[in-house]
């Protein structure tokens, strides 16, 4: 399966596609995030930061994206602008090389009536998908929506996960370098004042995601590389997986916090294929 990665930064959403197929070749990727096309260089053949350079490579059997989501919406209203420049040259390329599997990611209130028409448009089955975070085990909520479009049966086994049902930790985000007392739009603590005021690991809920993911923050001193180090294991990367690259602490924090946990694509393709492919047989 020829996989083509569009707008997916760090490479997590991609690790998620070994798990459910065998036969997985990360052909190319295209990222507008110079650091981002840094951490998945070695992973894809092909990597470059602009799409329209993927015409020139033709086929592609599954396309993946997670598209900037900051030109959604009018600012201060939330209403819903349309699709984004991002948004159309990935389709565009969809309806160029024809795949026969498209996965999108991105946050609730993306656009997603408007990509779901320009999809099945092209003759695509399509279905959407919300899971949070804590459905796959992970001890913070992050919702995010996945969306399959196929022209044929994908075949996902059930994922093992057990929901998480305990405290919960802040959620990474691009923002979490914050310190000093911010808050989120919601009123919830940032993940680095989170950790800051609780630095004793030892009490964090660390069992059963350590259960899921094979590893578990390491005490340390500095403040700066616990926030990163406790980003890595809520957005279940492998350990060190941005960390080995000595990114400053802010772009360290970006990439994390933009980054999709795949363990939840897993619940949200599975979902997702469940009712694809009851419609297609």
């Amino acid at each position: 399966m020829l996989v083509e990665s569009h707008f997916t930064g760090t490479g997590n959403f991609d690790r998620v596609l070994s798990w459910v197929n065998d036969d997985i070749q990360l052909m190319r990727a295209f990222d507008c995030d110079a650091n981002a096309r840094e951490v998945i260089k070695d992973k894809y053949q092909i990597v470059g930061n602009n799409i329209s350079w993927a015409r020139d490579y033709g086929h592609a059997d599954m396309i993946i994206g997670s598209p900037p989501h900051q030109l959604y919406r009018e600012p201060c209203s939330g209403r819903v602008l349309g699709i984004s420049a991002e948004w159309r040259e990935s389709l565009l390329r969809v309806r160029q090389a024809r795949p026969s599997w498209v996965v999108y990611e991105c946050l609730m209130y993306a656009p997603w009536n408007a990509v779901c028409d320009e999809l099945e448009g092209m003759g695509y089955v399509v279905r959407v998908c919300n899971v949070r975070a804590y459905e796959c085990g992970a001890p913070h909520v992050r919702a995010r929506v996945f969306l399959l479009a196929a022209k044929e049966p994908l075949i996902i086994h059930a994922p093992f996960y057990k929901r998480y049902k305990g405290p919960m930790m802040p959620t990474p985000t691009e923002m979490m370098d914050i310190h000093s007392g911010c808050y989120t739009r919601k009123g919830n603590t940032n993940l680095q004042n989170w950790v800051s005021k609780n630095p004793d690991i030892q009490a964090w809920p660390v069992e059963q995601w350590f259960q899921a993911i094979g590893w578990k923050p390491a005490n340390n001193d500095l403040l700066n590389s616990l926030v990163e180090c406790a980003g890595e294991w809520l957005m279940g990367f492998t350990n060190n997986a941005i960390r080995k690259y000595h990114f400053s602490h802010h772009t360290a924090c970006r990439l994390i916090g933009n980054a999709t946990l795949p363990q939840q694509a897993h619940i949200g393709l599975w979902r997702a294929s469940l009712s694809v492919n009851r419609l297609l047989t």
